[in-house]
């Protein structure tokens, strides 16, 4: 149980880190290089992102693509020609008993998916009259898990009251099927009376078919008799199993056994130890009480009295702190009394089921149809993946600054960034120039970096302009052309931005004549 558990964990935690380490990397290439090139964010919720897509993959799909591998397989093994050969039948059963075992499942889960091949895989032996060891063995846990299944409880006894001698599990394992049936099997009854007086054993499991066999007229019933009487009247006992055994063996006891038999029976009814828990049994020991002697009686009245119940019993304290506690455990067990917590957690409990069931079916119905998608021809399947990769290639080459053949004057015309020259300032008696800076880093590679990626997408006049930090170091500003006036560069910049190259921007004067120096 510990080395399956291990196991779920372990794998789950391998298989969401892989898929951190291709998919997600993976992902965030493809943001970074191609979806969003060149533009400087936060990128901590993406990184999240990927890390509970992983963990969900990792952990609960992985889960439900092991249950669903489980009933596909179970469901093929509903319906199995009995004329296959058993060597082929009985290794697909013996494989899928260990899948249950396998990381897909926790331990708790796994044991009730392999109760279910367990019935089915008990079905089919019996079907082929299989009676080996390891058939047997299928019975017993399948009969265990329904007691109510004659046919495998049939199969087990016959074999065991065949065995010579039986092990403490065997016994016990008679002994429940014998309990399940209220002891109405005479031949099991019989059987482990046999073995009992054989092993000469009075326990707690002994004593009540010791019981049964006598009320039933076993032929044992002497022997019986002969070996329990001096036990229990030695120890004097007034149980109502001790009581009942009296009452059958009083009529087939010796002359000097019956005596003390008629005692513990009577002083039992003196005493009223049945008056209330069992009247029935009250009344046979009155019975018995009547048949005595006045004297006798007189004897036994008075010692019970000695002894009465309800004065030993006056300052006895029956229920204390922890049992009184216990018995409140039992009560919310039972459904007698329910708590606020157990109730809410029922309903959450509910909640949860419902969509997880949800989830389940959607998994399932996702897993069907790859299955339907792997039966499909090779030719359909090459189709479509030739289909699926031109898709990715064009997405690819429009996210990069391409159009369709048709577009492409348009494009040029409405969005395509125009090349930035710097004005002839000579010319045009400009007083003042004006540029748009998009980044300020403090490292020339990432300026760099940027400054690349806006060339990628055809934006001219890309500069970098070095200037000393107040603190050491040097701050690399990245700007865009220079225009003569506000206006001008104002709507450059704003045609940049409608078109996703730079996501903010800030204008910057500069004097006439200033040249910036270009790093």
């Amino acid at each position: 149980m510990l080395y399956q558990s291990f196991k779920y964990y372990f794998v789950r935690l391998g298989i969401s880190f892989f898929l951190m380490m291709t998919a997600g990397f993976a992902a965030l290439f493809f943001i970074h290089e191609i979806a969003l090139s060149g533009l400087t964010f936060d990128d901590r919720p993406i990184k999240w992102g990927v890390v509970v897509i992983s963990l969900f993959f990792g952990f609960l799909v992985f889960g439900m693509f092991g249950e669903h591998r489980f009933m596909k397989a179970l469901d093929g093994l509903k319906w199995i020609d009995l004329q296959m050969p058993v060597k082929e039948v009985l290794p697909k059963f013996k494989a899928l008993l260990r899948f249950t075992e396998s990381s897909y499942f926790l331990p708790g889960h796994g044991r009730r998916l392999k109760e279910k091949v367990i019935r089915q895989y008990a079905q089919y032996l019996l079907s082929i009259g299989a009676e080996d060891r390891q058939a047997l063995n299928i019975y017993l846990k399948a009969f265990l898990q329904d007691p109510s299944e004659t046919a495998y409880r049939d199969m087990i006894v016959s074999v065991l009251t065949q065995k010579g001698n039986l092990e403490h599990a065997e016994i016990d394992l008679l002994l429940l099927i014998l309990t399940k049936e209220k002891y109405a099997d005479r031949e099991i009854l019989n059987f482990l009376v046999s073995i009992f007086l054989n092993q000469q054993t009075f326990s707690n499991k002994s004593e009540p078919v010791f019981l049964q066999a006598l009320e039933k007229n076993a032929p044992q019933s002497d022997e019986i008799i002969a070996f329990l009487v001096p036990i229990l009247a030695q120890k004097e006992r007034k149980d109502p199993y001790s009581v009942q055994f009296y009452l059958n063996a009083l009529d087939r006891a010796h002359p000097d056994q019956r005596t003390v038999l008629e005692d513990l029976i009577a002083s039992s009814f003196c005493e009223e130890r049945f008056r209330v828990v069992d009247p029935v049994l009250h009344q046979r020991c009155e019975a018995v009480f009547q048949r005595l002697a006045p004297d006798r009686q007189a004897q036994l009245m008075t010692a019970a009295s000695d002894r009465t119940v309800a004065e030993k019993w006056k300052q006895v304290k029956l229920l204390r702190g922890e049992d009184a506690r216990q018995v409140q455990r039992m009560n919310r067990e039972t459904g007698v009394e329910r708590s606020f917590g157990s109730a809410l957690w029922e309903k959450l409990g509910g909640v949860v089921r419902a969509g997880r069931e949800a989830l389940r079916a959607t998994v399932f119905k996702l897993f069907d149809g790859l299955n339907w998608v792997g039966g499909l021809p090779l030719k359909y399947k090459l189709n479509a993946l030739f289909v699926l990769m031109g898709g990715v290639a064009l997405a690819v080459w429009m996210g990069q600054g391409g159009g369709l053949p048709g577009d492409g004057t348009k494009e040029e015309e409405t969005t395509k960034p125009i090349a930035v020259s710097p004005p002839n300032m000579a010319q045009k008696g400009v007083s003042k120039m004006h540029t748009i800076q998009v980044a300020a880093v403090n490292r020339k590679a990432n300026a760099d970096e940027i400054v690349d990626a806006l060339k990628r997408k055809q934006v001219q006049g890309v500069y970098v302009l070095k200037t000393k930090r107040k603190s050491n170091g040097y701050w690399y500003k990245v700007r865009i052309g220079k225009f003569g006036s506000v206006d001008e560069a104002q709507k450059y910049a704003q045609n940049l931005v409608e078109q996703n190259i730079i996501s903010n921007y800030f204008l910057v004067s500069l004097g006439t004549g200033n040249k910036a120096s270009r790093g």
